[in-house]
């Protein structure tokens, strides 16, 4: 799916040249002034949110950047530049004003903007990095992972002299200490080595990542911690290591590092990054926004802080998580804004509402694998992704993943089966260009005037009491379990137009389940034919 996301996104791009999400239109939110702290996922989506309902917004970032996390914390590589700008320019061209170099608490304070504008939004990224606390970190060479990425993401070249030739040594097993890893290759590093104090199953970052840094020429040390970094000349040398073994599980889950006595080493090198975590900076905040070690404590349903009209999410509320994450907290907290600054009550976002309620377990999802039909559907392999060559990988921060061309897209997208109902993602409501799709609205009578009337009939689905389709039965046969839509089971069924083979092979099956054919006593209907639908008939009579 995220390849075929890609796929579309670019297609829509090369066709049209740009990314139109409309303009913010005039109304009366227009007067009401938000304030957005940080360019990251969580900032756009709330600026994105917020313009499409006319509010007027300005973000505030720190770094001369847009993107936050986005576009300095993620190598492009990975990210393009050209792909991230072109999605930024998107939802500034509706109307929403950025303004960089601005850190808020040095450049503009906190109190200035509660003063100028109506609400508040924090959505600043976990850009300091955690210290390894141990001796020599101070020394020069020693840099901090989040640093190290950030400097490679605004100016590469101006890096890689320090880097070009050296032996790096990573500290971590995020994704940031792979990001760091992969980087210091492509900056012309004769060696990578990184360490890592859990094996390779506890390790955090992606399998797919991982992977991709062992292609690439990165060693990965396991089971081993730095207890400190060698120096000499006030330059790092190496570090000290010792071998570690797992213990009983910790507050995350994976087993504890326990030192193993007497196993200590030495790792020659001439730069250390340490990338061990991340978190965010909340020094320019007021002491009334009530915070924890982790973030800002905000209500989850809605992102509001302790802070009447001070809403917050992204990193700033969970620690550093991953992109989709935050653009989730970006469209929570422009719902409660917009509810707050009209003076509603700040209550869930009906549309995560719906998403939550479609999330199942795993349990669920192995259930509904067994539970789906797959008689008669041709199975086919996920086509893999091609790539550049490792050759030219390590030479060049290019997009490593080429894409999907023309013909695998639409290959891939045959595969799906369509087993899920919405989710209530909300993409429909946003894209409507007529709003005919409003999650808030409430059952109403109205009276249409039109020509023509086209029908889905996937529509009478549920809205016929005791109507199927053949291939629902069919399914329900193949589960063993036949009932109608109020949970009853049927005791006769009555086909209407249908005589086929395949039909008549259903009501064989049916009467093998004590299901018998009748058409005065049916308390089930098998139907073949959309025109002939109880929910149809209805539509009918209502036509003039």
């Amino acid at each position: 799916m995220r390849l075929l996301k890609r796929f579309v996104a670019d297609w829509e791009w090369e066709k049209n040249g740009k990314i139109d999400l409309g303009k913010k239109p005039a109304n009366e939110n227009n007067n009401y002034k938000v304030a957005i702290i940080g360019s990251g996922p969580a900032g756009l989506t709330v600026a994105y949110e917020l313009a499409r309902k006319g509010y007027t917004t300005k973000i505030f970032e720190a770094l001369p950047v847009a993107g936050g996390m986005l576009a300095v914390g993620i190598p492009s590589y990975r990210l393009p530049k050209d792909v991230l700008k072109r999605e930024i320019d998107a939802v500034l061209d509706m109307g929403v004003e950025l303004q960089l170099n601005t850190r808020v608490g040095k450049d503009i304070s906190f109190e200035e903007l509660q003063k100028e504008y109506y609400s508040i939004f924090v959505g600043g990224g976990a850009h300091e990095c955690r210290k390894l606390g141990i001796e020599g970190e101070e020394c020069r060479g020693s840099i901090p992972g989040v640093d190290f990425l950030r400097e490679v993401n605004i100016s590469p070249e101006t890096v890689r002299g320090r880097f070009q030739d050296k032996r790096i040594i990573v500290i971590g097993g995020g994704d940031v200490a792979i990001d760091a890893a992969r980087c210091a290759l492509r900056l012309g590093s004769r060696e990578v080595t990184m360490v890592y104090r859990r094996s390779r199953k506890e390790m955090p970052a992606r399998d797919e990542e991982i992977e991709a840094a062992e292609e690439e020429g990165v060693t990965i040390k396991f089971m081993a911690a730095p207890t400190r970094i060698l120096e000499k000349n006030g330059a790092v040398a190496g570090i000290e290591c010792v071998e570690m073994e797992l213990g009983e599980p910790d507050e995350s889950g994976r087993r504890r590092p326990i030192p193993k006595e007497g196993s200590e080493f030495i790792l020659d090198g001439d730069i250390v990054v340490a990338a061990i975590g991340q978190y965010s900076d909340f020094s320019f905040l007021p002491e009334e926004i009530e915070k924890t070690k982790w973030g800002i404590v905000v209500d989850d349903a809605t992102a509001a802080t302790s802070v009447p009209g001070v809403f917050a999410g992204g990193d700033a509320v969970t620690g550093p998580s991953i992109a989709i994450d935050a653009v989730a907290w970006g469209r929570r907290a422009a719902h409660a804004i917009d509810a707050y600054l009209h003076g509603r009550e700040v209550a869930f976002d009906p549309v995560e509402r719906d998403i939550n309620r479609a999330i199942v377990t795993q349990e669920d999802i192995e259930l509904m694998k067994r539970n789906v039909v797959l008689s008669g559907i041709e199975t086919a392999e996920r086509k893999e992704i091609s790539s550049i060559s490792i050759e030219e990988r390590i030479e060049t921060f290019d997009e490593v993943e080429k894409g999907y061309d023309d013909r695998t897209a639409m290959e891939e997208a045959k595969r799906c089966l369509s087993c899920r109902e919405c989710l209530g993602c909300g993409i429909c409501g946003n894209e409507c260009v007529q709003n005919a799709i409003d999650y808030d609205a409430t059952e109403t009578e109205i009276e249409v005037k039109a020509k023509e009337v086209v029908i889905d009939p996937e529509i009478y689905f549920t809205v016929d009491k005791h109507s199927f389709t053949p291939f629902e039965v069919e399914d329900m046969l193949e589960l063993g379990l036949i009932m109608n839509w109020d949970g009853r089971k049927p005791t006769h069924v009555a086909v209407k137009n249908g005589s086929t083979r395949y039909i008549q092979d259903i009501q064989k099956r049916l009467e093998d389940m004590g299901i018998t054919p009748s058409d005065d006593e049916a308390d089930m209907v098998m139907n073949c034919s959309f025109n002939e639908c109880e929910y149809y008939q209805k539509l009918r009579k209502h036509m003039r």
